[in-house]
């Protein structure tokens, strides 16, 4: 009987999804990240998850996870010694960039690290024109001279990046040749396998941050692969895409900076099915974790994508799924700056020390403890009690910050949840009004381990009206690797006026030249809703041919939850403090598993489970539907809605 298994690697936690191929059983488990080596929480948690139910290791037939490697690497600086090959004239083009500041009213504002130092950047003579015409050949020994001064600096990668090597690869492949020769063990990056299209900074420096990340990403998935073997499993691992797809493990290794969106679109796949589901295919996700908080708008059940995308103040030239990430979750840390100003995030307690309940040693408060304070997390231990909770440590990390800001610590606490939850506000007005899209028109689906706590909080400030809770939220993004397929996608930059006429094959369709100009009017009308005009009368160019190839999708059927229509019964009460109304209120605590198909709960209320809470403020009402998915009705009042949209 083979099993497939998803596996989500957090800052915070890691989560495994495993599905029985046959009956289409789900089995879970959610523990502790090692950010050392996150292959250890893999196969330690993988192995014991078998273990536990009996399942042989050689029954596992598939894996598929997300990995943060790529995007920790860039994060914390601590990626390879890179050189680069670029055409003379163009040695400083990481650092001209596009001449725009980070913060167009801040002059002190630093521009992110250039990642190769100039003395490792070598001009090669050589000229390729935009239509690919040879304009200037490239001289072999040269390039070979270049190529032994930059191995005596003890580079580790190198990346090739040649001007309009786009429209004719040629230099950068002899270039690619005559460095396998010379040093077979440098880490190569091409500008052109990783990007067809115009736009010499960002494919230029799409190409550096592959080389960058190239080595520690290679090391990660040899690591893993071994560590897999010896545990007995022989599933071959797949890694998750910026784009939602699937990638092999050659591939990856190849272009690992197609990963560094891994973990966050695994979930947007999730969030889609999940969304089928319960009938909404309008939807913005709500992805709040340990570290961060990921947000993405799914139209028409169909994730938002971006050719381009931003990480750390670097631009990326791949496509992505069009994620906007900040940094506030469960561990982002309350401080107060010299000003008196008050702050939570992006700093994170992360897995170790962790907030300061979990009794690792963290001291400084974090949105952890400012929940437990406030009553809406377990007082006594989370993840079904695996994990102890030591209220006292949370009074202990509160008081100072309590005392500086004179106020009391339930005022602090809860200043702290507020902060945060109008950043997510902020980060959800980013994806949705200023692309033109009314966020009332969406349901917010909330996952990740701390989403379900705040979502209703979000929702109430952007005027949305429902909320959704998987049945896993806490586990959605490793159920949304076992959804993921194999997807390639390939470009190509051609400019061509939109009045001639083009015909692009996929499979056996053909796009007509009536389909085009239906496409040029689409055009002209979402210009006209991201940035409020279009031109009409004014030519389009079709500036690049995108092909896409997806393999099928598994086939995840989810069994019906059994009905129990009515008012479930509470575990327990607990008073829980609401900064709405400034008071705590007795509030009845549900568990997940004991929810039935039609089960209807009133706010305030607390629905507790393994990977999740979810809370629900006063006047809040939900229904679970047949599928397990909590679907809340957020009470919101008309005129408050207005004014926040």
């Amino acid at each position: 009987m083979p099993w497939r298994m998803g596996v989500d690697v957090g800052g915070t936690f890691t989560d495994i999804f495993l599905l029985d191929e046959a009956g289409g059983r789900t089995l879970t488990m959610k523990l502790s990240s090692t950010p050392d080596d996150p292959s250890r929480a893999i196969v330690s948690g993988a192995t014991d998850l078998l273990g536990l139910h009996e399942i042989r290791p050689q029954q596992l037939a598939y894996l598929a996870h997300g990995t943060t490697v790529a995007t920790n690497t860039i994060l914390q600086r601590a990626g390879a010694r890179v050189g680069m090959l670029t055409t003379a004239g163009f040695r400083d083009l990481l650092e001209i960039g596009r001449q725009k500041r980070p913060r167009v009213y801040d002059l002190f504002a630093d521009k992110p690290l250039v990642l190769v130092p100039r003395h490792l950047r070598k001009e090669v003579k050589e000229r390729v024109a935009f239509d690919g015409t040879v304009l200037a050949d490239m001289k072999l020994p040269a390039v070979k001279k270049l190529v032994q001064q930059l191995c005596s600096a003890r580079i580790d990668a190198l990346a090739i990046c040649f001007l309009n090597a786009y429209a004719n690869p040629v230099h950068e492949q002899q270039a690619k040749e005559l460095v396998r020769e010379l040093n077979p063990k440098v880490y190569l990056s091409v500008s052109h396998e990783l990007t067809s299209e115009f736009r010499e900074y960002e494919r230029f420096l799409t190409t550096v941050l592959n080389a960058y990340v190239g080595t520690t990403l290679d090391d990660y998935l040899t690591n893993l692969q071994r560590s897999l073997r010896r545990s007995g499993i022989r599933a071959t691992p797949h890694i998750i895409q910026s784009n939602g797809g699937l990638m092999s493990i050659r591939a990856a290794a190849n272009a690992p900076i197609r990963t560094v969106l891994s973990g966050p679109s695994a979930g947007v796949v999730g969030a889609v099915h999940v969304g089928r589901q319960a009938g909404l295919r309008n939807i913005i996700t709500l992805d709040m974790g340990g570290t961060s908080t990921d947000v993405s708008l799914v139209k028409d059940a169909r994730p938002s994508m971006v050719s381009a995308q931003q990480l750390a103040g670097y631009s990326l030239r791949l496509p992505t799924i069009a994620i906007h990430t900040i940094g506030a979750g469960g561990g982002s840390i309350a401080w107060i700056d010299d000003a008196m100003g008050f702050h939570v995030g992006p700093s994170s307690a992360g897995a170790m020390p962790g907030p300061a309940v979990y009794g690792l040693g963290g001291e400084r408060l974090t949105v952890t403890d400012a929940n437990v304070l406030l009553g809406r997390l377990n007082q006594e231990a989370l993840l079904d009690g695996a994990m102890p909770i030591y209220r006292t440590l949370a009074d202990k990390a509160v008081a100072p910050l309590a005392k500086t800001l004179k106020l009391s610590e339930e005022r602090t606490a809860a200043g702290v949840l507020q902060v945060i939850v109008s950043a997510m506000v902020r980060a959800v007005r980013v994806i949705s009004v200023e692309k033109g899209e009314d966020p009332r028109d969406f349901a917010l689906m909330a996952f990740g381990g701390a989403g379900p706590l705040h979502a209703t909080a979000v929702a109430k400030q952007l005027g949305m009206r429902t909320v959704c809770v998987p049945q896993a939220p806490g586990l959605l993004c490793s159920m949304g690797a076992l959804l993921a397929v194999p997807t390639m996608e390939y470009s190509r930059t051609k400019v061509i006026g939109a009045g001639e006429e083009l015909t692009v094959f996929l499979d056996t369709d053909r796009v007509s030249r009536s389909e085009l100009l239906q496409a040029v009017t689409r055009f002209h009308q979402e210009h006209a809703k991201q940035f409020g005009y279009s031109s009409p009368e004014d030519d389009v160019q079709v500036v690049t041919c995108r092909v896409v190839a997806t393999g099928v999708a598994a086939e995840l059927e989810s069994p019906l939850l059994a009905a129990r229509p009515g008012k479930p019964v509470a575990r327990e009460t607990r008073p829980v403090y609401f900064e709405i109304t400034g008071k705590w209120l007795d509030c009845p605590v549900f568990r997940r598993e004991e929810l039935g198909s039609g089960a209807t709960l009133e706010g305030p209320a607390i629905v507790e489970q393994l990977d999740a809470t979810t809370l629900l403020y006063p006047d809040d009402a939900a229904i679970v539907d047949e599928y397990g998915n909590i679907l809340i009705t957020v009470a919101v009042e008309q005129a408050e809605a207005d004014d926040n949209a």
